[in-house]
């Protein structure tokens, strides 16, 4: 018996160790023609502390010229002194004769003990006053680290967005804010990044506990949900979090995660994105409170996590495909659950590969489901620099803020 044990968790160890390479997108691809304003992410490259910096990230809007400066247009209100009123204004004594005179109280009368009204003006530098002083040291949620990423000069007078990027299996944090294009643009879309780490397997390979198909392949049973909710709550104690977007983003493992997110944590998770990942593929098992806005990448050429569903791993449990996936929430938001083909126009012109998207007729405002599907793309599918910011307008467009 122990030596059947011994042999089944060596089994794993070797499933596993395959999973990190695959996982993290070793699969071979032919280089595109055209590379310019291209970051290609490897099999090398995933997780690893040297990845290359996308090229040409959006920059800052910096100093704008005076014609363009935002209260540019704004006129001065000529309020009219008294002695301007109009000269036929008729005199007093042309009142009539007969109206009662107003009833005005005596302030004597005013009862004695009344409290005097303090009419201090409003400290209107006050807000920042209501979190510590402004640093990006990592939040500590849960004792796993977790990187922050402010925009330059952030002093929290004014609300902002919150993205949670998850890494893939056997990835770390630094993985989804490049590969995604979000680290290089916090200064022109103004928003925050929190990039966790995952719990180390048996193995040493970071994962995320999402669903029962990925990843927690020795049943460690952490409550990522519970972790990555106290980074949420972290957050907004720290900084001025736009309570109304919150997003989380993933990529394989970690897009299983934000899928979790939305089905546990729907009442703090406003969207999420998810690249190669997928949701529960028995529809019971994901229970969100309101409607989240998803939007679902994937390549059809994906061994990993397959496009047409499949498992993980050898032995694991089953995840959906993924048409099926946006499908599921489609249901799940009340949206019209039969795939539309909608424009491709702004997804294509990010992402290397032709892709097509499925959406849903009559969803709800804040629940749009979306599938882009990317032709011939493995698990690491090619993405443009300009990437980043159009999938941050894509889930900035979602706004629960009252």
């Amino acid at each position: 018996m122990i030596q059947k044990d011994l042999g089944r968790l060596v089994g794993m160890i070797a499933v596993m160790s395959s999973l990190v390479l695959v996982g993290c997108g070793t699969e071979p691809e032919e280089e595109p023609a055209e590379t310019q304003d291209m970051w290609t992410l490897t099999g090398d490259d995933m997780g690893a502390e040297d990845m290359s910096e996308p090229v040409d990230q959006a920059k800052g809007a910096g100093d704008l010229p005076d014609e363009m400066h935002p209260f540019a247009d704004m006129h001065h209100v000529d309020m009219n002194p008294v002695e301007d009123m109009p000269a036929d204004m008729p005199p007093a004594e042309d009142m009539p004769e007969d109206m009662e005179p107003v009833d005005m109280p005596d302030l004597l009368d005013m009862p004695e003990d009344m409290e005097p009204v303090d009419m201090a003006p409003m400290d209107l530098d006050m807000r920042p006053d209501m979190y510590p002083p402004v640093t990006s040291d990592p939040l500590m949620g849960g004792g796993r680290a977790a990187d922050v990423i402010l925009p330059t000069g952030f002093d929290n007078s004014h609300d902002v967005p919150l993205i949670i990027a998850l890494h893939g299996y056997g990835g770390n944090s630094a993985e989804v804010p490049r590969y995604f294009s979000l680290a290089g643009n916090v200064d022109s879309k103004d928003f925050i990044i929190v990039a966790p780490n995952g719990t180390p397997d048996l193995i040493g390979s970071k994962f995320w506990n999402a669903t029962d198909a990925c990843c927690d392949g020795f049943n460690n049973g952490v409550d990522d949900v519970a972790y990555i909710r106290g980074l949420i709550s972290e957050a907004k104690q720290r900084f001025a979090i736009d309570a109304g977007r919150v997003y989380v983003v993933g990529y394989s493992n970690g897009g299983f995660m934000s899928h979790r997110m939305a089905c546990d944590a729907a009442d703090v998770v406003t969207g999420i994105f998810s690249l190669a990942g997928a949701t529960y593929k028995d529809i019971s098992s994901c229970n969100p409170s309101r409607p989240v806005a998803v939007f679902q990448l994937h390549g059809t050429a994906d061994q990993t996590i397959k496009y047409e569903g499949g498992s993980a791993y050898p032995g694991g449990a089953q995840h959906p495909s993924a048409l099926d996936t946006v499908t599921n929430w489609a249901t799940l938001n009340g949206c019209t659950p039969t795939p539309v083909m909608l424009d491709n126009t702004e997804v294509n012109a990010v992402v290397v590969d032709e892709t097509t998207v499925t959406g849903f007729n009559n969803c709800p405002t804040d629940g749009t489901v979306e599938l882009w599907t990317i032709d011939g793309a493995p698990h690491n599918p090619q993405l443009y620099s300009t990437f980043g910011p159009m999938l941050l307008d894509r889930l900035f467009a979602f706004d629960r803020t009252p």
